[in-house]
């Protein structure tokens, strides 16, 4: 990753983390990591989490990767937030933890919470009809 990118993902990830009144020892174990060390590398920008880390790190934390590593989310509306809605944002994360339907994340940003339901409904029901189920 490039300096600038390496040094937005440290700070974010301590803005995160802070946020989440959590320690870094609480996150490096949630990640999976012996010691608050990495963490802490990763929060001056002395070292960089892995890309799958990376991803592991925005999923914990509800923000968008691209966010993560681009947006000072300090300084972001709602704090670094991807979804408009609240709601909507907790069913996005639903359907993104399903895995199959991760493609809805482009057309849903902004559309409401009883939209979303629609269309993760008619998704499922494609999905059924796909596969020969009833």
């Amino acid at each position: 990753m490039k300096t600038e990118v390496i040094m937005m993902l440290g700070k974010n990830i301590r803005f995160l983390r802070r946020r989440a009144e959590m320690s870094q020892d609480e996150l490096a174990e949630k990640l999976g990591y012996k010691s608050y060390t990495t963490i802490q590398k990763w929060e001056s920008g002395a070292s960089e989490p892995p890309i799958g880390v990376a991803q592991k790190i925005a999923l914990l934390f509800h923000v968008d990767l691209d966010d993560l590593l681009k947006v000072d989310l300090e300084k972001a509306p709602e704090g670094g937030s991807y979804y408009l809605d609240p709601e909507t944002e907790e069913i996005a994360q639903e359907i993104y933890e399903g895995k199959e339907l991760r493609a809805l994340f482009d057309v849903v940003r902004d559309i409401s919470p009883e939209d979303m339901k629609t269309i993760y409904s008619v998704a499922l029901a494609l999905k059924r009809k796909e596969r020969g189920e009833s």
